[in-house]
């Protein structure tokens, strides 16, 4: 798959994931920012977490050549 058209894909999983309830920015963003790179590891298994900041207290996922968060 062309790294454009995953992207794409990433994106609109991504959209899902978010619309799927009221808050889930807040929970993904707060606390279950793991959790949110576990559910993007399942589709893409070649995802890979990453600390966003130097304090260590959020992850952001990896896939390709691009990060993604919620």
């Amino acid at each position: 798959m062309r790294p454009a058209n995953k992207h794409k894909k990433v994106l609109a999983f991504i959209k899902v994931i978010r619309e799927s309830f009221h808050d889930s920015v807040l929970v993904y963003r707060f606390g279950g920012c793991y959790g949110f790179f576990e559910i993007l590891k399942y589709q893409y298994p070649e995802a890979i977490p990453y600390f966003q900041n130097k304090d260590a207290d959020h992850i952001i996922t990896k896939i390709g050549g691009r990060f993604y968060d919620i």
